[in-house]
């Protein structure tokens, strides 16, 4: 390194003075900053790379001893800048104010006062540079368009000053903005007019070459609007470079990078040692941990420096045999030392003049940094064929474009430095590549709401033009989305299509109704579409009261539509399905008679009730529907049968209805979501498919949603790390091969990247970091469901306790149930756990109660425990549920459901099986009530299967009551299988007959629907009358009709009969009640076969009716 007349120079100070280490120190850095000079001045490069320590002249070094003669130093002061001279002579009064110290500190500067000269010095210099920069160009006061770049800079610069803060110099953000739409503008300008020369064939005389896109040619055209394009150019010498292959895009990028340098440093060119890279087409650049730029390849150093080794050893050829060897170990050595410091140096040194560190010590933020580095890294295309080219490098204006674009559209995210608060990704909660699914929904919404859609103005035109042509009549559509069709068919993004398709229509005046069908949790019967119903009400309600009385316009044209669709007998109906349909109807707050009226249900109805129910949801729909409805039926195939059956009545009604007024429509487009590979061909969900597909006047479109492609992927990717496409499209093609495209997959997968340090955030780089190689090689053989597990496995023991309790109840449970169990389970404060949850985007919070993000995350919980934990968790919400499942109906269907998953064979307590059957069979009971005959019947048989041997003799009138449900609802069902063995089991083990009339009321009602079993009907009926006391005769005589039917004349006719009539009590015989039922069942079966009985029975119960008192069934 040291030549060895300065080593002999340096021994010889330190070995005759005593110098101190520090001094040590700064003789080393004195000797090694001059041969950075020397080596710099070899290379052409010694300007700019001397320090404080060196001059303009080599032998102007410091003199840190007093070994030097006064006239050597007045000669090296004569030399200096008059900023310099005051080390020197901070040195002589060192010198002079230590002559009472020892020798050897005669003369050493202070190293206080060393550094304050340094720092003084270095201020000296900014100073100066900057008074050199501001006195070589004149702020313009005004700017108008078009203006030379370099004048916009200086104008916008002056308007828009960087400022420093405790982090650093930072550009103004406005500047900054400004300064990205210039480039995006000059970059699309360049690379359109690039691309239109490539495929030129004829003259070549207007080609842009590299020399012309600098600075001082760049116009800015629009100032406010930031565009600019490339003024004038170079003759035709540009056409003969660019034919000779060395204007290529490439370096057309690296020209353009140049610019961008100056543009956003606000006009600090960039290091000369880049822009003479760019005057040779084979130039080298070598990227280390920052860009340093050479000219000089690193193999041509090499080789000069063994060339400077080679020619030393041949000037000492000719010494004597002895020193040949120890010349060349020495030669060796010191080829050796000379390398590492060359290369010691070369780094440091391109550390401190890399383009990011110039860079971000000019306050650009890092974006805009990693771009301009990235454009200048740039290799020629011809060089060893890119072999050697820097894999991030920009290499043609389309990457530079996609950059920029992000940086102006969004420039919080991409082009500004904004603190990030965390170090994960995030998935923006906004629809990727389906765009076009999205507008096929938004056209056919449209078709569905008619005319509703068309300006006041218009609508009345547009309506008459439909009635002229009847092609364009309306009809009820209908959207079934499915998801992908691979392996990850599960978040797919069905459910954010819709709601994203929701909120674009409620802009336009929409409601919406939604209906989340679960796979988990039995829910009180038809509660899934009531409850959307109910949602709606209470949203409406909430509305009102914020606005004030009459504030909401919606929820009175809609409380006006109800009450006229709708009698007293209805009401109660609805009001027991939905709570705050009370509310709604009363207007003023307080409930009428009318609407506390409780629905009475007639279980020997089964048919004419179903319909009723079905009915009056239909009326519902149409009530509340004046201004355009949505309805959404969210994972269908997770529906059960009764919802299934409301949904086809309702469709086919709708259908219908638009043949009496084909223009209007009903105002209601209903999509519904499915997930085909969870069914199977035989499900009732293809019978609901294939039933709604043949209703008239109803229009079915199926959209099948695909995977998104890598492209999509690297979109998302970009946007969840606010990094630039192109830094990320690598990323991309590797998530996108992991997770088939799957949206939700890609969030998880993304997610569980950083929490293995596989994609992890520098703070201080303010940049993303991975590793693909390791990415590819992680084997996820279970897709996102395995991901979802390991994340739940990390948290603590309370929150996966808590997850796996929340996902006992299914996919979303209310604040209200919550509360009664919140100290169950081990966790002292279950809302607690459940917030934490919520903050890592595992659950949701709404007002009213806490749902799973996703399906997927509700089955990984349910599984990240083993059976027999899950077990003990739910018997212990049983136990906090138990005391309130008798008073609330929606506490006790939760009840039985847990019951249900328990199982019979994991309950051993006799008292407690008793008291699961009596659940259940109540739970039954409500169900039968609103006409969900399935649900009914899954009670019943869990209720049964609770029974303990010798249950008839043990618990006679629970297993009587739980034989004769399960025959209605089978009877309903239309189980016959089911229905028998229901009642023979009633028949069998009954100890009286009265304990079997329900079963033979069902058996009769069984045998009259039967068409060919009328004959049996008939004697099976007139046999239990005669046990109930109302005998009949065989083979009535025409006399005995007459006497009967006269009798019966006499009883009612008469002012005292009719006054008597009026005041009837009500029958209280329990005998005559069930009477009068038999009676009315064989009336039925009279009037179906015409039999000669119909009068006989008729009068019969006349006679019944006067003389024990009324009944329901009592036609007077």
């Amino acid at each position: 390194m040291f030549s060895t007349k300065r080593r002999q120079s340096i021994e010889s100070i330190t070995e005759s003075k005593n110098v101190s280490a520090w001094e040590s120190l700064i003789l080393d850095l004195s000797e090694t900053r001059r041969e950075d000079d020397e080596m710099a001045s070899d290379d052409d490069n010694s300007v700019g790379g001397r320090g404080f320590l060196n001059c303009a002249d080599d032998d102007t070094s410091l003199s840190l001893s007093g070994s030097s003669n006064d006239e050597e130093k007045k000669g090296q002061k004569s030399d200096l800048p008059e900023f310099m001279k005051n080390i020197h002579q901070d040195n002589d009064a060192a010198a002079s104010s230590n002559d009472g110290e020892e020798t050897g500190r005669q003369g050493c500067p202070d190293p206080l006062s060393l550094y304050r000269n340094i720092s003084q010095t270095n201020n000296t210099m900014s100073t100066l540079s900057s008074v050199d920069a501001s006195s070589s160009q004149t702020t313009p006061t005004t700017l108008e368009s078009p203006s030379q770049l370099k004048d916009w800079i200086a104008y916008c610069s002056a308007q828009h000053p960087p400022h420093v803060n405790y982090m650093g110099r930072k550009m103004d953000e406005t500047y900054t903005l400004k300064a990205a739409q210039i480039a995006l503008s000059l970059s699309k300008n360049l690379g359109r007019q690039f691309e239109q020369e490539k495929y030129a064939k004829s003259s070549h005389e207007d080609l842009i070459s590299c020399e012309d896109i600098v600075v001082d040619n760049v116009i800015v055209t629009n100032v406010d609007g930031g565009e600019a394009a490339l003024g004038s150019t170079s003759s035709p010498g540009g056409a003969t470079n660019h034919r000779s292959g060395g204007n290529t895009e490439r370096r057309q990028v690296l020209a353009m990078g140049m610019i961008l340098y100056e543009l956003f440093t606000q006009g600090t060119p960039p290091p000369r040692q880049i822009q003479e890279s760019l005057k040779s087409s084979g130039s080298v650049l070598s990227f280390g941990t920052s860009l340093r730029i050479s000219e000089k390849s690193e193999e041509e150093e090499e080789d000069g420096d063994r060339k400077a080794s080679g020619g030393h050893r041949r000037k000492n050829k000719d010494d004597d045999d002895d020193n040949d060897m120890n010349g060349e170990a020495d030669h060796a050595a010191q080829e050796s030392f000379v390398r590492k410091q060359r290369r010691r140096r070369c780094d440091e040194k391109g550390k401190e003049e890399s383009v990011p560190t110039l860079l971000k010590q000019a306050g650009v933020p890092s974006s805009i940094c990693r771009l301009i580095s990235d454009m200048l890294s740039n290799r020629d295309d011809t060089d060893f064929g890119g072999l050697f080219q820097y894999d991030k490098a920009v290499s043609c204006f389309a990457e530079a474009i996609m950059d920029l674009d992000q940086m102006v559209d969004e420039p919080k995210g991409y082009l500004h430095d904004t603190i990030r608060l965390s170090a994960k990704p995030t998935v923006r909660n906004k629809l990727y590549s389906r765009q076009k699914e999205l507008e096929q929904g938004i056209e056919l919404a449209r078709s569905s709401a008619g005319g509703y859609h068309k300006e006041e103005e218009g609508r009345e035109e547009y309506i008459e033009a439909c009635a002229m042509d009847t092609s364009s009549s309306v009809k009820q559509e209908v959207l079934v989305i499915s998801g992908l069709e691979g392996e990850q068919r599960a978040g797919s993004g069905k459910s954010s299509l819709v709601n994203e398709l929701i909120t674009q229509l409620k802009s336009n005046g929409w409601e919406s109704l939604h209906c989340k069908f679960d796979q988990i949790g039995r829910r009180q019967p038809l509660s899934t579409i009531a409850s959307a119903f109910d949602s709606l009400f209470s949203s409406l309600l909430s509305t009102e009261n914020t606005l004030g009385s009459g504030g909401s316009g919606t929820l009175g044209v809609m409380r006006t539509n109800l009450l006229k669709s709708f009698d007293e007998e209805s009401f109660p109906i609805l009001f027991h399905l939905m709570p705050n349909l009370r509310r709604v109807v009363s207007n003023d707050g307080n409930s009428t008679d009318m609407q506390q009226a409780e629905y009475v249900f007639d279980e020997f109805a089964l048919i004419s009730s179903k319909i009723r129910v079905h009915n009056l949801f239909y009326e519902l729909l149409k009530a509340i529907s004046d201004a355009p409805m949505l309805l959404f039926l969210d994972d269908l195939h997770w529906a059960d049968s009764a919802s299934l059956e409301l949904i086809t009545f309702l469709i086919d009604e709708m259908g219908a209805s638009i043949t009496d007024d084909p223009i209007k429509g009903t105002n209601v487009f209903i999509i519904g979501t499915v997930r085909t590979n969870e069914v199977d061909n035989s499900s009732d969900l293809a019978d609901f498919l294939q039933q709604m597909r043949s209703c008239y006047n109803v229009t079915v479109t199926d959209m099948a949603l695909q995977d998104l492609s890598s492209d999509d992927v690297n979109v998302m990717i970009s946007e969840a790390l606010c990094y630039s496409q192109r830094l990320t499209r690598s990323l991309a093609g590797t998530v996108h091969h992991k997770t088939e495209g799957n949206p939700f997959f890609i969030k998880e997968f993304l997610n569980d990247l950083t929490v293995e340090n596989l994609l992890v955030y520098s703070f201080s780089e303010k940049m993303w970091e991975w590793d693909e190689e390791l990415i590819e090689s992680r084997t996820i053989s279970d897709g996102v469901a395995e991901i979802l597990t390991r994340k739940l496995l990390r948290l603590s023991k309370e929150q996966l306790s808590g997850i796996v309790m929340l996902s006992c109840f299914g996919s979303e449970v209310s604040l209200e149930v919550l509360a009664l169990v919140r100290s169950s389970c081990g966790n002292l404060d279950i809302m607690n756990t459940l917030d934490y949850l919520a903050k890592v985007r595992l659950v949701e919070r709404s007002d009213e109660k806490y749902c799973f993000v996703h399906d997927m995350i509700l089955h990984a919980a349910q599984g990240a425990v083993d059976e027999n934990e899950r077990m003990i968790i739910m018997k212990e919400l049983l136990q906090a549920l138990l005391p309130h499942g008798y008073s609330d109906d929606t506490i006790l269907f939760i009840v039985v459901d847990l019951i249900s998953r328990v199982g019979a064979d994991r309950v051993h307590d006799s008292e407690t099986r008793l008291l699961y059957a009596q659940l259940n069979l109540t739970a039954a009971k409500k169900a039968t009530n609103t006409t969900d005959f399935a649900s009914a019947s899954t009670c019943v048989k869990c209720g049964v299967s609770f029974l303990t041997v010798g249950h008839w003799e043990s618990s006679y009138r629970l297993s009587l009551e739980l034989f004769s449900q399960s025959a209605l609802v089978e009877w309903a069902l239309g189980n016959t299988e089911q229905l028998m063995s229901s009642l023979e089991e009633v028949f069998n083990n009954a100890n009286r007959f009265e304990d079997t009339l329900r079963a033979a009321r069902v058996k009769l009602a069984y045998l009259r629907m039967t068409g060919n079993c009328l004959a049996e009907a008939f004697d099976y009926g007139f046999q239990v009358l005669e046990h109930l006391g109302e005998s009949f005769p065989a083979t009535p005589k025409n006399g005995i009709i007459v006497q009967e039917m006269l009798g019966t004349k006499q009883l009612v006719t008469g002012p005292l009969n009719e006054s008597k009539l009026k005041s009837l009590p009500e029958m209280t015989d329990s005998t005559k009640k069930e009477a009068m039922a038999f009676l009315e069942q064989m009336l039925i079966c009279s009037y179906q076969s015409q039999s000669i009985y119909f009068p006989l029975l008729a009068c019969r119960m006349v006679r019944i009716s006067v003389q024990y008192g009324w009944t329901k069934t009592s036609c007077v």
